[in-house]
């Protein structure tokens, strides 16, 4: 039999607060167990236990009877993912400008980690185009008079532009309206593990891949776009290699 790859080491928490300011678990790989700062979950509010080995991925673990919602997968890589960003994005102020990346959603795209339909190869055009010229200020969940993005960059003290990261769920229609009646430049992020990596995590200086933003929703490729006779299934670049 072939050999298996291993599974996926489980999503865990790699956001803490320390002294009341967020940091990221990483930080403090290295450092021996008596020499630890006391950490708690920046959600509950618990204590949570700094995990440093060599083995696994830097990240902090609740005690077992807690309930906090960060222990399931999906919300610890929606809150990493969120939190990731913003620190990279507070680190480049002054910053600018921010770049986006859409993949061809043909056969489903590569967004965040690789997704697609087993068997077929997504296509690998993309195209750029700008999100916001300039930024000096990052916030996270904050809370304007009708929504409230997961990241809010300002320039001026005014909102210039928008990050929302998916998880499982679109946003919904009725925060794209809200954003739109703002005039504020959005755009949707996949939640993925790609992008916080200890190696090769997303940085400023290159382009965000995004599922879609206030200037396009799925982008198709020109190839793609257009309706092709059943003859051309032979020609798809997708298909080679």
């Amino acid at each position: 039999m072939p050999p298996t790859s291993p599974p996926p080491e489980p999503v865990r928490l790699a956001w803490v607060l320390v002294a009341g300011a967020l940091r990221r678990v990483a930080d403090f790989a290295g450092t021996p167990a008596a020499a630890r700062p006391p950490a708690r979950c920046p959600v509950c509010g618990e204590p949570v236990t700094l995990r440093l080995g060599e083995i696994v991925t830097p990240h902090a673990a609740h005690r077992p009877e807690s309930r906090c919602p960060l222990q399931h997968e999906e919300t610890a890589l929606h809150y990493n993912t969120k939190h990731h960003l913003a620190s990279v994005l507070r680190a480049a102020i002054p910053g600018g400008p921010l770049t986006l990346r859409l993949r061809c959603a043909h056969r489903g795209g590569v967004v965040g980690d690789t997704i697609w339909t087993p068997g077929l190869v997504p296509c690998a055009a993309v195209r750029e185009e700008p999100l916001v010229g300039a930024w000096d200020a990052v916030e996270v969940e904050a809370g304007l008079s009708d929504v409230r993005p997961d990241i809010l960059l300002r320039a001026g003290g005014a909102p210039a532009a928008a990050l929302e990261v998916r998880r499982t769920h679109a946003v919904t229609a009725a925060k794209v309206e809200r954003l739109a009646a703002r005039g504020l430049a959005w755009a949707e992020v996949v939640a993925s593990r790609a992008l916080y990596a200890e190696f090769g995590a997303w940085t400023a200086d290159v382009p965000l891949t995004v599922l879609r933003s206030h200037r396009t929703a799925r982008w198709t490729c020109e190839y793609h776009r257009d309706r092709r006779p059943a003859g051309a299934r032979a020609r798809d670049p997708c298909l080679r290699g």
